[in-house]
């Protein structure tokens, strides 16, 4: 009997350390990280208190909980010093609501984020400043992909059709854009000629398309006329890189200075 208690005790201790070590984790994790949320900023204590700054100058704070990895902001909100009911607060797609509940994550990875915050449904609310490395591979959209190096370019040789997925069987990804000799809205499925654009991420592999094999790249195309509001106008989307140059910091002005003599 006193060797199953003994077994007993020393299995509860252990699984009390780890729930401890645990603890200790998500904590760290909140309190060592700079949460932006778009033009907020908040940050969390080690007395679990919070202060959530708008760049226009308010001041929310409060308590929170931490049960695990499950985050409580307490419905004990004050904005400037005066007691408040509740915030929901939404910008650049980052979202907050207080009093709520979310998940803390400090070993979630994608190409954008290395540790976040997540409302219960799963969505993305906060990202932490922590920066995924190059070389490192995380998973954008249940895909395996690898981190480029900083300041990794891709320039366009050729009209390059978008796809949803990195593949030539994928379905093609269509934005507005406004022609520079129109003033109304057209749709392309295209990358074109000329265009110069920053590497999100790349796949592990290679496809050969047309006798030609390369990888795979991630990128984010946009098209923003100032008379134009659609939320459609910004994709991230996968290019075959068989049809561009790779651009870094040693030709980035060559192939900068192409660009804008060569694209529509």
């Amino acid at each position: 009997m006193k060797k199953v208690f003994l077994c007993a005790l020393i299995f509860f201790s252990v699984i009390s350390a780890y729930s401890q070590v645990n603890q200790n984790k998500y904590m760290d994790f909140l309190c060592d990280s700079s949460f932006s949320l778009g033009e907020g900023h908040i940050e969390f204590k080690r007395d679990k208190t919070y202060k959530f700054e708008t760049y226009a100058g308010d001041v929310y704070t409060g308590t929170f909980s931490l049960n695990d990895n499950r985050l409580k902001f307490n419905n004990d909100l004050f904005l400037n010093n005066v007691k408040h009911n509740s915030l929901k607060y939404n910008s650049f797609g980052w979202s907050l609501d207080i009093p709520g509940e979310y998940l803390v994550e400090p070993d979630y990875k994608s190409i954008r984020y290395y540790g976040v915050v997540t409302d219960l449904k799963g969505n993305v609310c906060f990202s932490s400043d922590k920066k995924v490395t190059a070389g490192e591979k995380v998973i954008y959209d249940d895909q395996e992909v690898i981190i480029p190096e900083p300041s990794t370019y891709l320039y366009f040789k050729e009209n390059t059709r978008m796809r949803k997925k990195p593949s030539s069987k994928s379905e093609t990804v269509s934005i507005p854009y406004e022609p520079k000799d129109g003033d109304y809205i057209k749709s392309r499925n295209v990358i074109y000629k000329g265009e110069f654009i920053k590497i999100l991420a790349y796949s592990t592999f290679e496809e050969t398309i047309n006798n030609v094999t390369a990888r795979w790249y991630l990128i984010l195309e946009e098209d923003r006329p100032s008379d134009f509001d659609s939320d459609n106008v910004s994709k991230i989307v996968w290019v075959f890189g068989g049809w561009c140059d790779i651009v870094t910091d040693k030709n980035f002005e060559y192939y900068s200075a192409l660009s804008e003599k060569t694209k529509k």
